[in-house]
């Protein structure tokens, strides 16, 4: 198994200039969206791939969120998953990000001017129902789930694991727990 690096995304292919803020539960994401695209065989990653990436992660804030707002993780995974066009070539060895995805990711990114120093992915999550015309968006509409009722779950989530885990275990990244 190889262990990766906030900043790569496989191989040498850098993950995004900037990204050692990331968390590692947002990397750990991004790589789930990368192997997502790869196996749907898809030449980019997509909003849809980058969702498919959070719900990878069983114990994080976001899915967590997620589970509260009523939303069927099984149901929402394998609505996404039908949902990909799949392409008649195999991927390539870099993937890149669809212009939606690059838009969550920025916005994901905005997010941390104003609220901590790592990105987590409960970022991730908020942007992608804060990005307008992203796929991955309108699907979790149909769930129910909207910026102001997933806000604050996401919000008090991350701040019980900070209280969580700062206090035990001070040198930890508490959010890729």
């Amino acid at each position: 198994m190889t262990t990766l690096s906030p900043r790569y995304l496989g191989g040498n292919t850098p993950l995004r200039p900037g990204t050692e803020n990331y968390a590692t539960n947002a990397v750990r994401a991004i790589v789930f969206a990368n192997s997502a695209a790869r196996q749907s065989r898809s030449s980019v990653i997509s909003s849809k791939h980058l969702l498919i990436g959070v719900l990878q992660l069983p114990h994080s804030a976001a899915r967590d969120s997620l589970v509260q707002l009523g939303v069927s993780i099984d149901e929402l995974q394998a609505e996404i998953e039908v949902g990909l066009d799949p392409l008649s070539h195999g991927a390539e060895r870099y993937i890149p990000f669809t212009k939606n995805a690059r838009r969550v990711l920025d916005k994901a990114e905005e997010s941390l001017k104003s609220e901590t120093t790592h990105l987590d992915v409960g970022h991730l999550l908020q942007a992608i129902v804060d990005t307008p015309g992203c796929s991955a968006a309108k699907t979790l509409a149909r769930y129910g789930v909207t910026s102001s009722n997933l806000q604050p779950l996401v919000s008090n989530s991350r701040s019980e694991r900070v209280a969580k885990y700062s206090s035990a275990t001070p040198a930890t990244d508490f959010s890729s727990r």
